[in-house]
């Protein structure tokens, strides 16, 4: 079999093409192909199979795609897997024309640098000879095009180191171009930066000052909420995306979102996974991680988008501080750092009538001057506003513009009446009341609903049941929704909030629904979310989890502390199952101490097993002294006691575990345990005597884990005191 990307993406076998007739199914395959066998999110494969505007529901099309791939591929010769939220496909790399051109071109260039010029030549012209047109000639649409230049610049780069070495073939002395690092060393090239906005217009006087920046500035943009900061940021970074040939990074900080800002240790793990490090590769401590991070962009020329900072000390961390990693930042605040600032504020009229003009349509505006102007003052001049307006006025084609002027200007009038208008949010509210009143009754419903869920984003199942329909009738109204601007599709095919459309959603459902009804759409969401944590086939992305924890936390606003504990148990599980080491103790820790559960000895081993597998052994044994000395507690405390050089503690431990354990692979684990302990303090022939009952016990019950402990330090004794069985 052979995997083909530079060129149409195509799979032959035995002489023979593999027909792949659907466009999507040959993006989904070149995807997985460029990843190089390495699991990619769930959310990434969305953004990149739909570029940003994903079907309905992308998680069951995402499903039927992976399903029609798997019958198109013979499956002895590539293997599809999709587990915790990530997809995957293992081939041999040998077989994908992509991989064997980059070895190829390292084998050339390393033969050049020896003066073997002939046969750099011969290499370098094999690994071109890998080429059959334009890499994804036959796949469409942005993301295809973000990677045809990339390996583009691959192309040229063999190109001008082939004819550099033929030309030293004839004796003239000539300098062969060498890549900064080699593809292998350089590892994969992350292209997050998400689609900017279709309709940008304007910010021209911004964008000029921003100006083309040069590889290693820092780039602060900030201003109100609705002003546009993220769409200026992304506008301007697909313009310098070019400059840019070893990919973007982007993340979203959640500094003034609902919960918590993501930590600066999870957004360097997040970074550090997109580079290629394996989670159990990633160091515990941040400094650790930051420094590894600006190891790894040595040398590189990356642009780093850090999205919605609350405050200085969330992005320090993440600011490598390298010539050639560009950085762009949006806040609410001026964050004091070296290098542009740009402060945003409302458009200037121009600019705010250009951009209704492009929403609304210019044949529909014509002759209409004055009343487009007073709609964009009404809107304050603000993007956000306009933009929901501009929906609004295009979704009335046969009413007249200057009347529904006049509808918003009625509602601005209101507002002022009930209070005066002294922070300048009128217009804004405004807006959201105006577009809100307009919508049909369910619509307006599930909105309001919506101001009551925390999470990241929502998908149509979450959305059902919050409201209490079908997942058909939710998934509508969404799209309903995002039709008027009052929600944006998020990166994995959901739908987000703005802060201050969210804001506004929870004051209507705190005027327009009673407290019963608040409490029964909170109590349904959580019962979906337990349900969902409870189905082991359930793949959680990440944007998932996050979601898993907002609900958590309603449930401890609510009362329902069991429900809290549960979720946040689910959360740390699935975060522990991919070695998400802080991830998973943050959610274990939050379970510990919610409501009064501070000796709930599950959490506790739990926490502990995290705390100890993390390093941290000193917090291992201050949460595993609080929980009941079961045999599980004395296991992980002796685990501890063994780590801080205290055998004899860790001796005592095993022991008290072994007299209170009831079932066999805890009485297996423990021998195992205190074999190795009394190994390390010499008292070898007892080793010897709990390693081989460990290891014929691990053996009968098939407990691989111990039955390899036990045959590594039994190893460890010397040979003339045992035998291995």
């Amino acid at each position: 079999m052979d995997f083909r990307i530079l060129g149409p993406v195509s799979v032959w076998v035995d002489g023979r093409q593999i027909g792949i007739g659907q466009p999507e199914l040959r993006r989904l395959l070149a995807i997985l192909l460029l990843a190089d066998g390495r699991p990619v999110p769930k959310e990434q494969v969305i953004a990149d199979l739909w570029d940003g505007a994903p079907p309905l529901r992308p998680a069951r099309a995402l499903r039927s795609q992976f399903a029609q791939l798997s019958e198109t591929l013979p499956l002895t010769e590539a293997q599809l897997h999709s587990a915790h939220g990530k997809h995957q496909l293992q081939v041999d790399l040998e077989r994908l024309d992509w991989h064997r051109f980059r070895q190829l071109v390292g084998r050339g260039r390393t033969a050049a640098r020896g003066g073997r010029y002939q046969a750099a030549a011969d290499i370098l012209a094999q690994a071109l000879s890998e080429w059959q047109g334009d890499a994804l000639a036959d796949v469409d649409g942005d993301w295809a095009r973000r990677c045809r230049a990339h390996l583009e610049r691959q192309r040229r780069s063999a190109r001008q180191c082939l004819v550099a070495a033929r030309r030293a073939c004839t004796g003239r002395q000539i300098f062969v171009p060498m890549p900064r690092r080699s593809e292998v060393e350089r590892g994969p090239v992350p292209m997050q930066l998400p689609l900017g906005i279709a309709d940008f217009v304007g910010r021209e006087q911004e964008l000029a000052a921003l100006g083309t920046a040069l590889p290693g500035t820092v780039t602060v943009i900030n201003g109100p909420p609705g002003s546009g900061k993220t769409a200026l940021a992304l506008a301007w970074a697909h313009r310098i995306s070019d400059r840019h040939p070893d990919g973007a990074l982007f993340a979203e900080l959640r500094g003034h979102g609902p919960g918590e800002p993501v930590p600066p240790t999870e957004l360097l793990a997040d970074f550090l996974t997109s580079l290629g490090v394996a989670p159990a590769k990633i160091p515990a401590a941040e400094s650790c991680r930051a420094e590894l991070f600006r190891t790894l962009l040595i040398r590189r020329r990356l642009l780093l988008v850090l999205d919605g900072a609350r405050d200085l000390a969330q992005v320090e961390p993440l600011l490598p501080g390298l010539p050639g990693v560009t950085v762009v930042i949006t806040s609410h605040e001026p964050l004091d750092l070296p290098g542009r600032r740009v402060t945003l504020g409302p458009l200037s009229p121009a600019d705010a009538t250009g951009l209704l003009k492009e929403l609304i349509g210019p044949g529909r505006v014509a002759n209409q001057a004055g009343a487009l102007a007073d709609l964009a003052r009404y809107c304050g001049y603000l993007p956000l506003p306009l933009r929901i307006a501009g929906r609004r006025v295009a979704a009335r084609p046969h009413t007249y513009l200057a009347d529904l002027v006049g509808e918003l200007r009625e509602e601005r009038q209101r507002l002022e009446r009930m209070a005066p208008d002294t922070d300048g949010s009128a217009a804004m509210r405004g807006t959201f009341r105006w577009s809100y009143r307009a919508l049909p009754l369910p619509a307006q419903r599930m909105f309001r609903l919506l101001g009551l869920y925390q999470g990241v984003d929502i998908d149509a199942p979450a959305a059902a049941a919050l409201s209490g329909m079908d997942v058909d009738q939710a998934a509508k109204l969404l799209q309903d929704l995002a039709k008027a601007h009052l929600l944006q599709p998020s990166p994995r095919g959901a739908f987000q909030l703005h802060d201050l459309l969210r804001g506004y959603a929870g004051e209507r459902a705190l005027r327009e629904e009673g407290a019963n009804n608040r409490l029964a759409a909170v109590r349904r969401l959580l019962d979906f979310y337990r349900a969902a944590g409870a189905d082991p086939g359930h793949g959680w992305c990440d944007t998932e989890l996050l979601n898993l924890v907002a609900a958590a936390n309603s449930a401890t606003s609510t009362g329902q502390h069991e429900v809290a504990v549960d979720l946040l148990t689910t959360a740390g599980a699935i975060h522990r199952s991919r070695g998400q080491l802080d991830r998973a103790i943050a959610r274990y820790h939050q379970a510990w101490v919610s409501g009064d559960r501070t000796g709930d000895t599950d959490i506790a081993h739990r926490l502990g097993e995290a705390y100890l597998a993390a390093g941290r052994l000193c917090a291992a044994v201050e949460v595993l002294g609080r929980a009941a000395p079961d045999a599980l507690t004395l296991d992980l405390l002796g685990g501890c006691f063994q780590r801080l050089g205290r055998p004899d503690a860790a001796i005592q431990h095993f022991q008290r575990g072994l007299r209170l354990v009831n079932e066999p692979s805890g009485e297996a684990r423990l021998l195992s345990s205190l074999g190795e302990a009394l190994r390390r303090l010499g008292s070898l022939a007892q080793a010897r005597e709990h390693l081989t009952r460990a290891l014929e016990l691990s053996r009968r019950i098939g407990d691989h884990g111990v039955t390899a402990h036990c045959l590594h330090s039994l190893s460890q004794l010397p040979s003339t005191l045992t035998t291995q069985p």
